[in-house]
């Protein structure tokens, strides 16, 4: 998220230049200041802007932001009392809240199982398997969510499963997303290794989601 503000923060300064002073004057601007070191430093961009434009800086700066806040799809107030480095400061803090509750919501929206075959020099094959979401990329790992916890759904392992970030992720529906999972992942799956491999896991999760069952039935008795 932090490397995705900065690409933009760095388009729109070069964008605003160009909108405001064009491609000549922006290439005379970039000869006397290094951009780069401040993407990380607004209010020294300022500083340099203001020495050069005096005055103008301020049109060129509010050319900047407003294009900032478009772009993170983010509600620019243009009557705001901050300056340039605050606006800047506060779009960084939007996007990256915006972006969290975002993958949050994703990550529980369409979640879908991945295996991963490993050879070792042996010719043994290790099988994983990790949480993706194709709604956040269709590449892994840009979709990655968690690792699927496969070795901890024996009952004895319970302590363990809550401390794993698939628990933390998924909280009272663990048992039965992972169980969703391994049997959609089951159905697709051609190679005999990770089949055996799925449905070793999915006999103790399904144990699991019978014994949660029992227990809250006994519960509400």
């Amino acid at each position: 998220m932090e490397f995705r503000f900065s690409q933009v923060f760095h388009e729109c300064i070069l964008d605003g230049l160009r909108n405001v002073i064009g491609e000549s004057g922006t290439k005379a601007v970039l000869f006397e200041i290094e951009l780069d070191r401040y993407i990380e430093d607004p209010r020294g961009l300022h500083v340099d802007l203001y020495a050069i434009f005096k005055e103008g800086a301020f049109t060129l700066e509010k050319v900047i932001v407003k294009e900032l806040f478009q772009r993170l799809n983010l509600a620019y107030d243009e009557k705001s009392s901050s300056d340039f480095a605050g606006c800047v400061s506060q779009a960084r803090e939007l996007f990256m809240k915006t972006r969290k509750e975002d993958r949050k919501r994703l990550m529980m929206c369409n979640p879908q199982l991945k295996t991963i075959k490993t050879i070792w020099p042996n010719n043994s094959t290790q099988i994983s398997f990790v949480v993706v979401d194709s709604s956040m990329s269709s590449e892994y790992p840009q979709n990655f969510v968690c690792v699927f916890p496969k070795n901890l759904f024996r009952r004895n392992q319970k302590g363990n499963l809550r401390k794993s970030r698939f628990f933390r992720i998924f909280g009272e529906k663990t048992y039965r997303m992972a169980r969703d999972l391994l049997e959609d992942t089951l159905k697709g799956e051609t190679d005999s290794n990770a089949q055996m491999e799925i449905a070793t896991v999915l006999k103790e999760v399904r144990e699991q989601c019978l014994y949660a069952t029992k227990k809250t039935s006994t519960r509400r008795q």
